[in-house]
């Protein structure tokens, strides 16, 4: 499953309309039906389901980014981690923070979600982008 939609936690830094829109976020409508269809082997996101510590926002870290936008970004965040939880992907691949790190999302009956934060296009390949075979391994 792909599924878009972020806030942009540097909107302040931007230009409404040109370089950021608030028609970025995932609507209620998008929600309801990314939800309809589970369940799902993997989902590929721009945002990062809420649960996981993406290193330089999670919560008691200091962000370099405005309070408000990251609370903004944390209710998108836990509205995307209800369709993450709705359709239970194995592994979800997201890279709006532009920083690569690795999480996971416990579930109550014992089956997890990997999140794989991928990091900016500057970067090493190999931290942006990831190869994952059809037999689960990735590389």
């Amino acid at each position: 499953m792909a599924l878009g939609g972020a806030i942009s936690v540097d909107r302040k830094l931007r230009v409404q309309g040109k370089s950021w829109w608030p028609q970025e976020t995932l609507s209620a409508a998008d929600l309801a039906t990314a939800s309809e269809d589970g369940p799902v082997d993997v989902m590929v996101t721009h945002d990062a389901p809420a649960g996981t510590r993406i290193p330089g926002i999670h919560e008691g870290s200091d962000s370099k980014w405005p309070a408000d936008a990251i609370a903004d970004s944390r209710c998108h965040r836990h509205q995307l981690l209800q369709v993450v939880a709705d359709v239970r992907p194995t592994h979800v691949w997201h890279g709006h923070y532009h920083v690569e790190y690795v999480d996971t999302l416990p579930w109550d009956d014992g089956t997890t979600t990997t999140v794989h934060g991928l990091d900016c296009d500057d970067s090493h390949w190999s931290r942006h982008l990831m190869i994952v075979r059809t037999d689960g391994a990735i590389t």
